[in-house]
């Protein structure tokens, strides 16, 4: 349920929601029948996926108002079938709302989210963190993290994208989960790929990152992206 419960997919009009909510409830079904419980869901990531969606046309009363419901209505109805859910995707690219509305926006939703679903664990998620293009983004999400903590945020566990082009840098992914262990949660990996590479050359990428990730103690997850 990566993108299936984004709110510009799940909901595309206001209340629009049947189609949605049938589609995820059939797929959570099924892993149930397999046995693969509990699931992973995103939820938001600040109006980005859709510049054009309705929530996007929202004064910021009526997008909070709209936001405390939709994260009531949907948590309450997978209330215990999703474990784990990726509140707001990208929290430092995608401020759009956060910058027009204020942060405590955000912080709200994490609270709200919490207290509807205590059992689910709330995770933060954010891109281009683990690159080696990228210097000092580690540092600049354990500082954001450690912020919205001290104000409260029921942080449960931290996600980092994985997309790596080329040959992964041990020492860097190495160094930057070190600083993302300094806040002591658990931390995931999610949609893990690697390209521009020939096929051995990548197997031997992606075995090195899974020892990698895999060996190192905060580590709780990883999951494999598309190709």
């Amino acid at each position: 349920l990566a993108s299936q419960l984004q709110w510009s997919t799940y909901e595309p009009a206001q209340n629009d929601i049947d189609a949605s909510f049938a589609a995820s409830e059939e797929l959570i079904r099924w892993t149930e029948d397999q046995g693969w419980l509990p699931m992973v869901a995103s939820l938001f990531d600040g109006g980005q996926s859709d510049q054009n969606h309705w929530t996007n046309q929202l004064a910021c009363h009526e997008l909070e108002t709209h936001l405390h419901t939709r994260i009531s209505r949907d948590l309450t109805a997978f209330k215990g079938r999703i474990g784990r859910y990726e509140l707001w995707r990208d929290t430092m690219k995608s401020r759009e709302w956060i910058d027009r509305c204020g942060e405590e926006l955000l912080i709200n939703a994490w609270k709200w989210a919490k207290e509807v679903d205590a059992t689910a664990t709330l995770c933060s998620l954010e891109s281009d963190i683990l690159t080696p293009l990228t210097l000092t983004r580690a540092e600049a999400y354990h500082n954001t993290l450690w912020g919205l903590s001290s104000k409260g945020v029921p942080l449960g566990a931290i996600g980092v994208q994985a997309h790596f082009q080329g040959e992964v840098d041990a020492s860097t992914v190495k160094h930057r989960l070190d600083v993302l262990r300094e806040l002591r949660k658990p931390i995931y990996i999610t949609d893990l790929t690697i390209s521009g590479l020939e096929p051995g050359q990548h197997a031997y990428e992606f075995e090195k990152m899974l020892r990698l990730a895999f060996s190192h103690d905060a580590v709780a997850g990883i999951t494999i992206g598309g190709p």
